[in-house]
């Protein structure tokens, strides 16, 4: 994992990050539990505990998943090869044999820890939440049709306008973001690791 996790905390480093440059990455790692570097694999973690990131492991298959279990350390925080402790935890590991037949669960499981992850990184950075982007406004054009070309002659209902068309109402566009190449697939034996920056 440590080839990986240097690359993922390269990336993630922002010196400029601040109240109105906010970022946060998350890192997903589907894993069939194999690991042969786990002390470097624990600096990088370390190191990576002071940047904005959090990793998601979930491990597939039947094998031991006992040092990924060992990596998420929620009774203990992580320590580095040089004495250095984790800054916080960011790593939450699932095993998704216990949950595969519940997409629900595998969801509100894998994404349990997150949201105070990412409150913990910003406090202790003192940045707040912006605030919400107003959505996109939609133009829907409204006009009055003449009583001569109401069907029958009859007019309007008293109080509506009648919309053409062409402008028929649309819902309101709202600005979201969608982390691009969402990929649950598992590659055989081969660790696939894709971040989504927040």
């Amino acid at each position: 994992f440590a080839p990986l996790l240097d690359q993922v905390n390269r990336s993630v480093f922002n010196p400029e990050l601040s109240q109105w440059a906010q970022s946060y990455t998350v890192l997903l790692i589907l894993t069939d539990g194999a690991i042969l570097d786990m002390q470097p694999t624990i600096d990088r973690i370390v190191e990576g505990s002071s940047h904005s990131l959090s990793i998601i492991i979930v491990g597939v298959g039947s094998a031991d998943m006992s040092a990924m279990h060992a990596l998420d350390a929620d009774d203990k925080r992580l320590k580095a090869s040089n004495g250095r402790s984790a800054a916080r935890d960011i790593v939450q590991f699932v095993q998704f044999s216990e949950c595969k037949n519940d997409g629900e669960a595998l969801a509100r499981r894998t994404l349990a820890e997150l949201p105070a992850q990412m409150v913990e990184f910003f406090e202790a950075h003192g940045i707040n939440p912006n605030p919400p982007r107003p959505a996109a406004p939609s133009a829907v054009v409204l006009e009055s049709t003449p009583v001569s070309s109401m069907p029958n002659g009859s007019p309007p209902q008293a109080g509506l306008a009648h919309a053409s068309p062409a402008s028929a109402p649309m819902a309101p566009q709202m600005a979201t973001a969608v982390p691009a190449g969402v990929n649950l697939a598992h590659a055989g034996k081969t660790i696939l690791a894709q971040a989504y920056q927040l």
